[in-house]
């Protein structure tokens, strides 16, 4: 399919989730990596609308997902508010003709700010003196993990030694490329079998193995005056 067809799809998918929410406003493309975000601006209030890439994660573990956004948020970590359709669900699954399948959509409170910068274009202007408050950031979340007692139910995918290196990681089997030569094959087996043992070798506790972001990247940051979120 080309990536016209998957958009215009993506697009039709992100009109018939408004309603769901008992919304209507102007839809506005932001950005189509892992998922397809939009704004949406009711005329009275904006929103951030996510329609998620198929298969990506289960409805166990996006609702998850949203679960320790709202912990976050209760631990004063400046993440965006989760905003439940009219029936009270957290993400909605939404089908269109145009596209094979149903896609999970969910929507979140409008964080004012700009981007301190993408992985395609660098970093913007003032972004380094960002660092010290995402490093805070990324404590903050990091000591309420720690400390937070996983619900019932919860499901997130590891970053441990099978999610990372295993026979099946959460990635793919990169050692598969076809591009890597014999010599750089060699080098990452070696590198595999380094990682895992040094993975191995750590003790699962509540101070070394717990939720974590895993996506600081610039785009993932917004700074609006001197704050950022």
């Amino acid at each position: 399919m080309e990536q016209s067809e998957l958009l215009a799809g993506l697009n039709k998918v992100a009109e018939r989730s408004v309603a769901e929410w008992g919304l209507s406003g102007d839809l506005r493309l932001i950005k189509h990596r892992e998922n397809a975000v939009y704004e949406l601006n009711t005329g009275k209030s904006r929103y951030a609308l996510r329609v998620h890439r198929q298969d990506y994660h289960s409805d166990a573990a996006l609702a998850s997902e949203l679960l320790w956004m709202r912990a976050l948020q209760n631990a004063g970590v400046g993440v965006p508010e989760s905003v439940p359709a009219d029936d009270g669900r957290d993400f909605v699954r939404v089908g269109v003709p145009e596209l094979p399948g149903e896609f999970q959509v969910d929507m979140l409170g409008w964080i004012e700010g700009e981007q301190i910068g993408d992985i395609e274009t660098g970093l913007g202007e003032g972004a380094a003196e960002c660092f010290r408050t995402i490093g805070q950031v990324a404590a903050q979340m990091h000591n309420q993990a720690s400390s937070w007692q996983l619900p019932d139910g919860f499901v997130r995918h590891a970053w441990d030694v099978d999610g990372l290196v295993g026979a099946e990681p959460f990635w793919g089997k990169f050692w598969e490329l076809r591009v890597l030569t014999d010599e750089e094959l060699k080098l990452i087996h070696e590198a595999r079998e380094k990682v895992a043992a040094d993975l191995e070798a750590l003790v699962k506790s509540a101070e070394d193995y717990s939720m974590i972001h895993s996506d600081f990247v610039p785009e993932n940051f917004l700074l609006h005056g001197s704050q950022v979120q």
